[in-house]
Parts: C-alpha cells; structure tokens; sequence
C-alpha cells in the first residue's frame, strides 16, 4: 500500500465515521432535527428533496428561514414580520405571503440544508457499505505486504542468519572478554586485600611486638629493682648479722675478761689467804687496817 494511498484512505475513513456520528447523533436529539423538503416554494435557496437541519431556538429574527407546523404538514418558509407573539412568513418563490402564526408553531430554525447533508443522508447506507468496503481493503494490503515481507524473510533468511550467528559470537566474545577481565579485577583486588590484611597483620604484629618490648623492659626493671632490693635487703641483713655477732664477740670477750679479771681476783685473793696463813693474825689486823 503506498503512502499516499494510505493517507487518502485514512481521511475518507476518518470523514465518513465523523458523518455517520454526526447524522445518527442528530436523529437521537430534541434541539437538532432533520427534514425533507418537498416543494420548490424556496427555490434558488432550497430545492425540492434537499434535507435542512433545524435548531430549536428561544428567539428568532426577521429573515430566518424556520419550519413550522401547520395541522399536520410542516412548512418551511423565511420570516418577514414578526409583532409580539405572531409571526408572518413568505417563501422566497411565493408571490403572496403565509398566515400568522405563533411563535410556539416554529420547530426550529434552518442552520444547514443540501450539500453534504444530502449525500450523507441519501447515501448512508452506501457509505456504510463503502466504510466496511474500505477496512476489508485496508486488511487485504496488510496481508499483501506480510506476504512480501514474508518472502523478503524467506530471501534473505540465511543472511539474517549469519548476521545473527555474528552477532551472538560477537557477543559471546565480548562476554568472554568482560569475564576475563572481571576475573583479573576480581584476582587483582583479592591480592590487593591480601596485601592490605598482610599489612595490617605486621603492624599489629610490631605494635604488639612493640608492648611486649616495653612490658618486657618494665618487667626486667622490676626484676632488676627487686634483685636490688633483694640484695639491698641481703647486705642489710647480712651487716646486722655482722653486728649481732661482733656484738656477741664483744660480749663473750667482756665475759672472758671479766673470766679472767675473776680468775686474777680470785687468784689474788687466794694468794693473800696463803699470805695471810702464814703471818698469822698481825697480817690480819694489817688486812683490817
């Protein structure tokens, strides 16, 4: 279906769906109505078995063409007079004009007539027929161009083919080439964290190598310090010992001096008895003396 086929049918669609709303919504309201004209009495405006379109207005004006009902036929004719609630009208190939008549009379005002409204109403079927005609037309080209289509498909299937093999290889290829390098990233920063993990692992093996250094000096000076005082402790100890055994030196010497200094008195002392035996009592007066 070529392009401007294609745009043509789709006004003339588009012009007889509007057409055909327009005339059945027309037939369902009270405002609007549809007659057929008849006569020539408006001839040179409106000839006989033209339609005319009537809008139900609450005022109306010296030169509208109305329709108005007369017992029971329905007269379209233009208004030349109007006085209060009558109303005088004439048609336009008349000589004499029309009887009064009231305003409550007129159906409606004429707002279109012949034209297009005669071909719609007249040929409404037939353009329901043709709109119908149109879309089964309209279903054929589609089919027309899926077959060729479907043919071009056929023509060209082992290129297409080709072209899709390429480009699955290609993208397999690009996949393969994405998960190597995803894998190297992958590897690259496992080892980088390693290193990082390795990093952080020695410098809390120093800082604690670092704590055990400083605890392990503080412990030694306290060793250190202990061992002085132990030692500071020993040689007190040790002088006081010394002291405690001069002192008992000194004691058991006083003790043998006085031992001796006895011994001499008492020697002493003997000797004087003997010395005194034998003088007799004249030594022991001299003794009391």
């Amino acid at each position: 279906m070529s392009k401007v086929f294609k745009i043509t049918f789709n006004i003339l669609l588009v012009l007889i769906i509007v057409l055909l709303v327009i005339y059945f919504a027309l037939r369902v309201t009270d405002k609007v109505r549809i007659y057929n004209v008849e006569t020539g009495s408006m001839e040179n405006k409106i000839h006989p078995g033209d339609y005319i379109l009537l809008l139900k207005k609450s005022k109306y004006y010296v030169g509208d063409i109305v329709t108005f009902k007369v017992k029971n036929y329905f007269i379209t004719h233009r208004i030349v007079k109007i006085e209060n609630d009558k109303v005088v009208t004439k048609g336009d190939a008349n000589n004499e004009e029309d009887e009064e008549i009231n305003l409550d009379q007129i159906e409606g005002k004429v707002i279109y007539y012949g034209g297009i409204l005669n071909f719609v109403i007249k040929f409404k079927f037939v353009l329901a027929a043709f709109l119908v005609g149109l879309y089964l037309l309209s279903c054929y080209f589609e089919d027309d161009k899926s077959l060729e289509i479907d043919d071009s498909n056929k023509v060209d299937e082992d290129k297409v083919n080709e072209n899709i093999k390429a480009e699955v290889e290609t993208k397999e290829q690009n996949e393969v080439e994405m998960d190597n390098s995803e894998i190297a990233n992958a590897k690259e920063n496992d080892e980088t964290i390693q290193n990082n993990e390795k990093i952080e692992e020695t410098e809390e093996n120093k800082a604690k190598l670092d704590t055990d250094t400083d605890e392990i000096a503080e412990i030694k000076v306290a060793n250190e310090n202990i061992q002085n005082d132990n030692i500071t402790e020993e040689i007190k100890q040790d002088e006081k010992k010394q002291e405690d055994n001069n002192k008992n030196s000194d004691q058991e010497a006083s003790k043998e001096e006085i031992d001796n200094e006895q011994e001499k008195i008492e020697e002493t002392k003997n000797t004087k008895k003997e010395k005194t035996g034998k003088r007799g009592r004249p030594a022991k007066k001299k003794l009391d003396k």
